[in-house]
């Protein structure tokens, strides 16, 4: 992973890019420039569960950066972000600063490809005595066209693609802060995820009511029955479209309160179905 000395070089190159980030004060950059080195030493955490009931088997273990689970580490970037918003409407520069640092340092050590340890030190090294020397982050990544890439296992290019995705990062993060959506905004929001669930709820009683219909139906009333299954089919996949919607739904209500800081976001879980495992995401903040 990028060492201290190349997160703290690619955040200065990108301060210098995006200088309106300094109206938020110098709390806010203290706390930016500790939460994006301090999470090699207070790391977060997931607790991976597996099975069910009393064959349920969970564990903990830190929250790997990189060569680990993109999906976590996905979902702790989206995560300090909305953290962020939250403590800055909170009137905690700070902490926001601190949890925006910790958005940037998950970004810098996804946007390195994990090739293994001998290799990863050798790419480390070089990348340190680039930017440690003469180097201009901004000049040297003019020319390189990362645009469409999100890691990499060049060294340029790794650097390159921290320094633009951090840029765009901060960009976005200035902009949610201008454009604050009203309380009005909010409420009729709110009321449309209110009612999405509704409408769900009446889908999965629909499911249950006619798989419970299906089963009953005697055997010999093969075409009502076959009608019956091709109904409880499509009412199945109106509730995974239904379900889909209103998860959106509810993401984005809850990007909207914490850009007005009135609910703190809430690590996430990640439940996969298939495998029978949970994902719980112990943050540190």
């Amino acid at each position: 992973m990028p060492g201290e000395e190349v997160r703290k070089a690619v955040l200065d190159a990108v301060l210098r890019d995006v200088p309106e980030v300094m109206r938020f004060g110098k709390e806010f950059l203290d706390g930016l420039y500790r939460g994006v080195v301090e999470l090699d030493k207070v790391p977060d955490e997931v607790e991976v569960c597996r099975g069910k009931d009393e064959k349920r088997r969970c564990s903990k273990k830190p929250a790997e950066h990189h060569g680990g689970n993109d999906e976590v580490v996905n979902k702790l970037i989206e995560y300090y972000y909305l953290l962020s918003l939250y403590y800055y409407r909170r009137n905690d520069p700070y902490l926001s600063g601190i949890a925006f640092g910790r958005t940037l340092h998950y970004i810098h050590d996804s946007s390195f490809m994990y090739t293994g340890v001998a290799e990863h030190n050798v790419q480390e090294e070089r990348m340190r005595k680039i930017v440690t020397g003469d180097t201009n982050i901004k000049d040297l990544c003019k020319n390189i066209d990362v645009k469409s890439k999100t890691t990499s296992s060049d060294v340029i290019e790794t650097l390159c693609i921290m320094y633009r995705r951090s840029v765009d990062t901060l960009k976005q993060f200035i902009n949610d802060i201008s454009k604050t959506p009203t309380r009005k905004e909010i409420e009729k929001k709110k009321r449309r995820v209110a009612l999405e669930a509704i409408a769900l709820t009446f889908l999965v009683l629909a499911d249950i009511a006619l798989f419970v219909l299906f089963i009953l139906t005697p055997f010999f009333f093969e075409s009502l029955g076959l009608i019956i299954f091709l109904a409880f089919i499509l009412s199945m996949i109106l509730t995974f479209i239904g379900f889909s919607i209103y998860r959106r739904e509810l993401h984005s209500l809850e990007r909207e309160l914490a850009k007005l800081g009135m609910t703190k976001p809430s690590p996430p879980t990640i439940t996969k179905l298939m495998e029978n495992e949970e994902i719980k995401i112990i943050s540190a903040y």
